[in-house]
């Protein structure tokens, strides 16, 4: 109810930017009978990336059906019932990680209010808006889902394993498998998945009575195994990197150094979420061209730095300190590494 009445006024916006080569001028969209082939038929009409994201398309082509044409409004609204549906395993999941993190027991109803309170936090802060109201941001959103999704899925199995329970292996790997293969499926960053993986592994199970001989083969098996081959793949297909930058005006190093300081400007919308400080758009942000061009570049380098061991350093102390800031850094490992992307977009920090 409260997503609806915060969403509503914005449901009537128009299509812009992406939306239009992506939804309106893509002919296999317009389905007016929901057949198989016509789902088939738009699921391959993806040609933006190495996978094509046939989920995302699958659900404008219904959004199509649905209206009977390309209604904005329609397409709005899904987006808003899908950020309700991730907020819903958002909770699902602060409530099973904070007992552990926090060192309390799980029968505390007081988790129930902190888990809906984390909830609705994250659904209502402003710098969510261009995910939900962006309506090409589905494939973000529907990425999203699949990987909270299988962080929830691999939470349950986590503790079923802690607890000498049966099938506790088996929904951890389901879970990956499902998490990766359904956000795959919608956007390529659902690969972030992996890492925030190990980041719950490390926080919340830092100690626990489970078979760490299992544990530890099932991790080389499914977590990092799984990085190790996205990382060989990349080295071996240079191109999926570097292509994009023959049309930036920034090369890898200037992208990374860049990336020091905008992960600051992120934390900043996140804690000050003024609205004159939020777009859709954020050209007017500078390129780093050297470690003091600006001089804020070397300042965020080192202070990530000092941030990364002092989280490290109180892990025991301030584990829910160590979780957040390593959440945060593992959720923007990819879109604010060495691709070739835009600087800048509000949506990266949707998860």
């Amino acid at each position: 109810m409260v997503a609806i009445a915060i969403y509503w006024p914005g449901l009537n916006g128009p299509f812009v930017f992406d939306d239009l080569p992506n939804i309106l001028t893509n002919p296999t969209l317009r389905m007016f009978e929901l057949t198989i082939a016509a789902l088939f038929n738009a699921a391959g009409s993806g040609t933006d990336s190495l996978v094509g994201r046939p989920l995302a398309y699958i659900s404008f082509a219904v959004n199509h059906w649905m209206a009977g044409g390309f209604d904005p409004w329609v397409f709005k609204l899904t987006n808003v019932g899908l950020h309700v549906a991730n907020a819903a395993l958002v909770f699902l999941i602060a409530t099973r990680a904070l007992p552990r993190l926090a060192r309390i027991d799980a029968s505390d109803k007081r988790i129930l209010w902190v888990g809906a309170a984390v909830a609705l936090v994250w659904m209502v802060h402003p710098i969510q808006l261009t995910t939900v109201l962006y309506t090409v941001q589905r494939m973000a959103g529907l990425a999203a889902f699949f990987v909270l999704f299988g962080c929830w899925l691999y939470l349950i199995g986590r503790e079923r394993v802690a607890g000498q329970r049966p099938f506790g292996i088996a929904l951890m790997a389901s879970a990956i498998v499902l998490g990766l293969f359904g956000g795959l499926a919608s956007k390529e960053n659902a690969a972030v998945l992996i890492p925030l993986l190990l980041v719950l592994e490390w926080s919340v199970y830092r100690r626990d009575s489970a078979d760490q001989r299992v544990l530890q083969a099932f991790k080389w098996v499914f977590l990092l195994t799984p990085c190790f081959l996205g990382l060989a793949y990349l080295a071996t297909h240079p191109n999926l990197v570097f292509e994009a930058y023959n049309v930036r005006d920034f090369d890898v190093g200037e992208r990374l150094m860049s990336q020091a300081r905008i992960l600051f400007i992120y934390l900043g919308w996140l804690f000050v979420p003024t609205l004159d400080a939020l777009s859709l758009v954020h050209d007017d942000i500078a390129v780093s061209r050297g470690l003091l061009l600006p001089g804020s570049t070397l300042a965020a380098l080192v202070a990530w730095v000092v941030v990364a061991t002092v989280a490290i350093a109180l892990r025991r102390r301030f584990p829910e300190l160590g979780f957040a800031l390593l959440w945060f850094l593992a959720a923007h490992s990819i879109e604010s590494s060495v691709i070739g992307l835009d600087l800048v977009h509000e949506h990266r920090n949707y998860l």
